[in-house]
């Protein structure tokens, strides 16, 4: 989506705080992105919102909605045309 950005993460063994995992994303992304894209700061918003996903039904709904977006917004046809996706490890 071109205004926001959904993330799908799981827990390791020790992890550190979510929202200072959230900010480090966020600073490294920002940065990248200014330095390779050469668009203005800021980048993200301040705040988040997360969401605790518990069963495998409720991860497959949020996949499934998440994956719709650029749909639902006008920007594809269908959700493999959507550039900007991608699994790093699958967490189902």
């Amino acid at each position: 989506m071109p205004d926001h950005i959904h993330l799908f993460a799981m827990p390791v063994e020790d992890p550190m705080p979510f929202q200072r995992w959230v900010s480090t994303w966020k600073s490294i992304s920002a940065r990248r992105i200014v330095a390779e894209a050469g668009v203005a700061a800021p980048i993200w918003q301040r705040d988040y919102f997360d969401r605790f996903i518990r069963t495998t039904e409720s991860y497959s709904a949020k996949w499934d909605y998440v994956r719709n977006n650029p749909v639902r917004a006008g920007l594809v046809a269908k959700p493999e045309d959507w550039p900007y996706q991608g699994v790093l490890y699958d967490l189902s």
